[in-house]
């Protein structure tokens, strides 16, 4: 086996308090001379102090550290620079306010080892609150599928730390295309090229603890910026997909379906009715509603179905306990 398979990349941006735990949990990998490129985006903190103080223990670890810094211009424009000191064959995002399970690294880079066919590998994780931990993806996906679709209908997540993709593919098509410096999207500007007419794999055992944090960049404590996030999200899908000349009106439907799904959480969250609504018989353009989302309808407008919907899920829910 290689001793340099994966580089690790880590857009920052006021991460100080993170890095020691995130840091830590790269070092407890079971994968040899990783290398890991740490880009400081602009940082008010104390975020490059704390990076280039593991400079040493990496080294002695066998793993590589290297440390950029640019002006705060968002996660994106981050791992754009990122990308430029590559040198590994497979490509690991990671977020810096999550932790790494220790074989993380090595099972996703055996897997693409052994499975030449797939550009890409998408495992599972833990979805981390101060009281809870949960497993993120509850459906297994098939060990090997095509991932594109569920990435514009937003199906198959993004989570950076849950994917790892081949370096060649993406070094391709930013060769001559350009990496959107958005502030939304940077895993979905990695994985729709990798993903694209390609296969991808899948293992099931967790590999990530995803902290939730409330009032973050990716998760704000309030309506208008969830929305908001939502609007970057459809917007980064529409400029790949144009960018990759695949705007049809296929996939455009794919994602105004990610869209106004996901908005109907939200709205619901916020007891939005009249937003509901209007996402609601949006979304009827694109995709019947779902068994859940003809629920909240019903009790967000305060129909009289609203009972026989709530008896129908207490049903479901006692049976799926069995």
């Amino acid at each position: 086996m290689s001793t340099s398979r994966v580089s690790i990349l880590i857009p920052c941006y006021n991460g100080e308090k993170y890095i020691d735990r995130a840091f830590e949990s790269i070092l407890s990998q079971t994968e040899k001379g990783i290398q890991v490129i740490f880009t400081d985006d602009g940082s008010t903190d104390n975020s490059i102090l704390t990076a280039e103080s593991y400079i040493q223990r990496f080294k002695e670890k066998g793993f590589q550290l290297i440390i950029l810094k640019k002006d705060n211009g968002g996660a994106a424009s981050a791992i754009k620079l990122c990308l430029t000191k590559v040198s590994n064959k497979y490509v690991f995002p990671f977020d810096v306010d999550d932790l790494l399970l220790p074989d993380a690294c090595e099972l996703m880079a055996d897997f693409l080892d052994n499975n030449p066919d797939c550009n890409l590998i998408l495992a599972n994780g833990f979805s981390v609150t101060e009281n809870a931990r949960t497993i993120i993806r509850k459906d297994d996906l098939p060990q090997k599928c095509s991932i594109f679709n569920g990435l514009l209908d937003g199906t198959v997540c993004n989570i950076p730390g849950m994917y790892m993709v081949r370096s060649f593919p993406i070094k391709e098509y930013y060769f001559n295309h350009t990496f959107i410096e958005s502030r939304f999207g940077q895993n979905l500007q990695l994985l729709l090229p990798a993903a694209y007419n390609s296969t991808a794999g899948y293992i099931s055992k967790p590999v990530l603890l995803y902290t939730v944090h409330q009032g973050s960049h990716s998760n704000p404590g309030n309506y208008e910026g969830k929305m908001k996030n939502m609007d970057g999200y459809r917007q980064i899908r529409l400029d790949m997909l144009n960018d990759m000349k695949l705007l049809s009106d296929e996939n455009k439907r794919l994602v105004e379906m990610a869209y106004y799904s996901a908005a109907l959480i939200v709205d619901a969250q916020y007891g939005r009715c009249e937003e509901y609504n209007m996402h609601y018989n949006e979304l009827r353009k694109f995709r019947a509603p779902l068994f859940r989302e003809r629920m909240e309808y019903s009790i967000i407008n305060e129909l009289p179905s609203q009972y026989l919907y709530r008896f129908i899920f207490r049903i479901q829910s006692l049976i799926s306990r069995r």
